[in-house]
């Protein structure tokens, strides 16, 4: 069973309509209990809600700027920046030979030759095993 995108759509539509049930029955009660409200707490948890929503919004705007500056600078926390691997040698210190058509290959066909592992493009079954009939 592979990747299937329709799935994750469908998943992601029935999560949203859910979702917009949950905000309905959040917004039904508000309407029902407002009506019984006096108007001194709607206004004082507007405010409240408002100031909340800039604050939020002001810390969270703070917080990616802060991060922001810590990257450009080339600091991630305790962390140095980062390094791309050496990939010369494999983790039992074999040296990488990769074919130039390896490269660019769909498949990947990886042997040990020796004491290097070689990477070569996959040719198919017929001419794979032509060539190991033909090498010995």
């Amino acid at each position: 069973m592979g990747f299937d995108p329709h799935r994750v759509r469908r998943r992601r539509h029935i999560r949203h309509f859910y979702a917009g049930c949950g905000w309905l029955v959040y917004f039904a009660g508000w309407a029902r209990v407002l009506p019984r409200t006096p108007k001194v707490e709607i206004w004082s948890f507007g405010l409240v809600f408002l100031a909340s929503v800039i604050l939020i919004h002001a810390s969270a705007a703070a917080w990616i700027g802060h991060n922001k500056r810590i990257a450009s600078r080339g600091k991630r926390g305790l962390s140095t920046r980062y390094m791309s691997p050496n990939f010369s040698t494999d983790h039992l210190d074999r040296p990488l030979l990769v074919d130039r058509d390896a490269r660019d290959a769909a498949e990947v066909t990886v042997s040990v030759k020796g004491p290097a592992k070689l990477y070569v493009a996959y040719v198919g079954v017929e001419e794979e095993v032509a060539m190991e009939v033909g090498a010995d």
